[in-house]
């Protein structure tokens, strides 16, 4: 399950992206539009301006920008960015065991949605044009 701090964060670099190219966007003013927490976005923002995904503007019409363009900011940047590497569970063995099938079975999952949230960049998501997966589990 993909949890809040990761659907917050697409939802605010989505909005970024939307509404900051002639200006910074304050937090207050994702929050207004998504119907976020402000307080929340505030601890979403560090990590994703140390990605590199975000970028902070100070002073009076401060925010916050895009650090790269969205079409090279993909959804799974920002989950990982937020969540650190994608884990969906662990198995019995840990993960020492090569011939365990439950670790087999886990590991495919995670690739599978890793290579889905790669192919969705922010661009898609601005213009909700999602693709859909070219692969199968």
């Amino acid at each position: 399950m993909i949890s809040t701090k990761s659907r917050y964060g697409v939802q605010a670099v989505v909005d970024v992206a939307r509404n900051g190219l002639s200006h910074p966007v304050s937090i207050r003013a994702i929050a207004d539009r998504q119907r976020l927490p402000e307080a929340y976005l505030e601890q979403l923002v560090g990590p994703l301006r140390k990605a590199g995904i975000l970028r902070s503007v100070r002073g009076n019409q401060g925010g916050y920008v895009m650090a790269r363009a969205a079409e090279r900011v993909t959804a799974l940047d920002i989950v990982t960015a937020l969540e650190g590497p994608l884990r969906i569970a662990s198995c019995a063995c840990g993960g020492r065991d090569p011939d365990c099938l439950e670790h087999s079975l886990w590991r495919r999952l995670e690739t599978a949605m890793a290579g889905a949230l790669a192919e969705v960049t922010v661009a898609d998501l601005v213009h909700q044009s999602v693709p859909q997966p070219a692969y199968r589990i």
